[in-house]
């Protein structure tokens, strides 16, 4: 697909978790100025939903003749709850039904699910979304019958699979090495909440497992992608259309002691895929400057031929695009139980990128400059009071922190059932 796409290399999320990096996608706004992300402090551990106030993606194309439709696997965050789907005529957010889900030690149902994971996958019984399969299986019937048809239309699809808790299909479970077969979601969780308190560090054994999991969803999303293009191809919608393949977010595995996602502003949360085939192209084309998920609504408004809402931090990418030294923010706000559970993350922590410099400063006091074109992994922390870079950076985040106060967000409170979906999927504890 990237051969015959523009690849951009350094693509960043503006969050670290969904709510707020979707809702950043949506609107074209950084989190602070949408005010959609996790707020423990006054009254929102599973966060705040997107005020209505603000303008989507979805609803500025539906008002200029779109028909909008959106499959989501995310049933969390993605679900109307969130207000995220504001804006589609068709919104899917089906999920998947686990077999022997959250169980107990002392049932009988987890003694059974010990006795399954010796013979069977836990992707067999262990599932918390649907599967790319499942998610294409809905998408390809709307193409299917939008297909031939005069009116424009948007499609938003969500994938999960690349996604905790790490559960591909076979064979691509066993394509990578390391895989434990006695490793499943209730063992993920008990690693998770160890690690995240500093209670013990991760193990190569389990990360090797982790990660040979993870590269296998993300061998086994691959695939299924292929298929949606292949399809996309016969039904005659695929040269003319302007396609966008991205990420929410990273993945920690034991870096930092972090396990996950929604923890932090360093690389592996927000460094995220990034390709974009314009309406037309057939020559691949690569892009080295900065860019966001802000930059996603005013390009695919840019390339309809739509003005977009006043006010976005982000730019169209469409043509030349924004240059290297762009000032860019991303913002990590903790979820209520770690904020409660270890002092390290009653914070919140924001990135400011101005390549090659990527400056870190959390609310507890923390400050961190990194060259990422030297040191990707951010190993050496360049920040001195007396470092013109730094002393730059952090003047320009006290500027930005001072003009961006969101000036109304929801006070909508989630109900208790979006509260226990929250907690059956490892997001509120």
């Amino acid at each position: 697909f990237s051969e015959k796409a523009t690849l951009y290399v350094r693509s960043f999320a503006n969050s670290d978790m969904t709510l707020s990096s979707h809702a950043s996608l949506f609107t074209g706004l950084y989190p602070r100025q949408h005010g959609a992300y996790l707020d423990p402090w006054n009254g929102f551990p599973g966060g705040r939903p997107l005020a209505g106030r603000f303008d989507t993606l979805a609803e500025v194309l539906r008002k200029s003749g779109y028909a909008t439709f959106g499959v989501v696997a995310n049933h969390a965050y993605l679900r109307n709850t969130f207000n995220l789907s504001q804006g589609f005529e068709h919104y899917s957010q089906n999920m998947a039904v686990p077999l022997l889900a959250n169980t107990r030690p002392w049932l009988i149902s987890q003694w059974l699910r010990d006795a399954i994971t010796r013979f069977t996958s836990p992707y067999n019984y262990d599932p918390l979304y649907l599967s790319a399969e499942d998610i294409n299986r809905e998408a390809l019937s709307i193409l299917e019958s939008v297909s031939g048809r005069d009116r424009p239309f948007f499609l938003f699809i969500n994938y999960m699979d690349a996604h905790e808790p790490y559960l591909p299909p076979p064979p691509f479970d066993t394509l990578y090495p390391g895989k434990d077969r006695g490793f499943d979601t209730r063992h993920y969780r008990a690693l998770e909440r160890e690690v995240m308190l500093l209670k013990r560090e991760i193990t190569e054994g389990e990360r090797n497992h982790l990660v040979s999991q993870y590269d296998g969803e993300i061998s086994y999303l691959d695939s299924q992608l292929g298929r949606l293009f292949d399809r996309m191809r016969e039904l005659g919608l695929y040269d003319d259309a302007l396609i966008i393949i991205t990420s929410d977010h990273g993945e920690a595995f034991g870096e930092r002691d972090f396990i996950g996602h929604g923890i932090s502003a360093y690389q592996d949360q927000l460094y995220v895929p990034l390709i974009i085939k314009y309406p037309g192209q057939s020559e691949g084309r690569v892009f080295t400057a900065p860019v966001y998920s802000v930059d996603l609504m005013p390009t695919v408004l840019d390339v309809a031929g739509l003005e977009p809402p006043a006010g976005l931090a982000g730019r169209s990418l469409s043509g030349a695009g924004p240059g290297d030294r762009r000032f860019g923010i991303s913002e990590s706000f903790p979820a209520a139980w770690m904020q409660e559970s270890h002092r390290r993350f009653d914070r919140v922590e924001r990135a400011v990128f101005s390549w090659p410099y990527k400056f870190v400063v959390s609310t507890n006091g923390k400050r961190e400059l990194y060259d990422l074109s030297k040191d990707p992994e951010e190993e050496v922390n360049l920040h001195t009071f007396d470092n013109p870079v730094s002393a730059n950076l952090n003047a320009s985040l006290t500027e930005w922190l001072a003009s961006t106060r969101t000036a109304s967000t929801s006070s909508e409170r989630l109900s208790a059932e979006a509260v226990e979906r929250l907690k059956a999927l490892g997001y509120v504890q």
